[in-house]
């Protein structure tokens, strides 16, 4: 990826989703237009939402269960969450990269990957990934002079195969 190995590109990434989350997140009580960027976020968090409530809807229904009230809040709530991590990605100077192994894939658990319930108490011991209960955060370089150096900031977390 280009972001990784050219400090203009990434610079002008950097940049280009400052100003972007700058017009998603600006103020309640501002008037833009009916096309701005910013209503266009707000309508796909706004169907995201209804998307996930739907599902949930079907789900509990089949169960003969109805959905509490709150969780539509607690489901807006997530996708806004989840918007704003997007952004952070995207204006970090840093490539930011999420660490998610394939079923099966061997991981050495230790400072990348741990065991979900373990931690790193088998520190050096290779695992087959049966299922990923976190996904790993990592930063590479610092998007100015260092593009290549990894930094581990939070452990993907496996089950694993064999225990």
């Amino acid at each position: 990826m280009i972001f990784r190995t050219n400090k203009a590109a990434n610079e002008w990434r950097s940049a280009t989703f400052q100003s972007a989350i700058s017009v998603v997140t600006r103020d309640e009580n501002s008037k833009l237009s009916e096309n701005s960027i910013a209503n266009l976020s707000d309508s796909n968090v706004e169907q995201v939402i209804r998307l996930i409530n739907a599902m949930f809807v079907q789900i509990t229904g089949a169960s003969n269960g109805s959905l509490q009230v709150e969780v539509e809040d607690e489901i807006r709530q997530a996708i806004k969450l989840a918007r704003e991590i997007a952004f952070q990605f995207g204006i970090h100077p840093a490539h930011l990269r999420l660490l998610r192994p394939a079923h099966g894939e061997s991981v050495e658990i230790g400072k990348e990957y741990q065991d979900c319930c373990d931690g790193d108490y088998n520190k050096g011991k290779i695992y087959t990934v049966d299922l990923v209960t976190v996904p790993g955060l990592q930063k590479i370089g610092d998007g100015r002079s260092d593009m290549s150096s990894t930094l581990t900031i939070v452990p993907c977390e496996i089950y694993p195969n064999e225990v």
